[in-house]
């Protein structure tokens, strides 16, 4: 009797790791299984983040009309300063957004930089520095 229900505790043990689905379980990426119960590592994720203005930003003010935006020194777009908003737009929504395929990565730090555009002989640097772009989530930049 023993023997036979140590059997069937054995079999109930293997039966229930079989049973556990195996997928992406995290809800940012863009391969999330709601089914899976059991994470696998194979999550992917997407980026994305929308440069934009606020109206009255110092750049207009300072008679700037339009810039051009880089991400990792490749031009993703350009907007006049007077293209404001009154909150954060989102992805897709205004502004210039910059997409980004972060592969297993949850998080991906981009190196960003805006030019005076307005000149057509020079494009001196406003701003530059790096953002930090979370996946699944879409990030933003309020250029002052």
């Amino acid at each position: 009797m023993s023997k036979l229900l140590i059997l069937s505790l054995f079999i109930l043990f293997l039966l229930s790791i079989a049973c556990k689905k195996q997928g992406c379980t995290d809800s940012l990426s863009k391969n999330y299984n709601s089914e899976a119960n059991k994470d696998n590592g194979t999550c992917e994720y997407d980026g994305n983040c929308v440069f934009w203005f606020m109206p009255n930003n110092s750049l207009q003010l300072a008679n700037c009309t339009y810039v051009k935006i880089y991400v990792d020194n490749v031009f993703i777009g350009g907007m006049a300063t007077s293209s404001n908003y009154l909150s954060v737009p989102g992805c897709n929504e205004g502004g210039v957004t910059y997409y980004t395929d972060m592969g297993k990565n949850e998080t991906k730090t981009i190196s960003y930089k805006i030019t005076n555009a307005s000149n057509t002989f020079a494009e001196p640097e406003v701003y530059s520095g790096t953002l930090k772009i979370n996946g699944g989530v879409c990030g933003n930049f309020n250029i002052q």
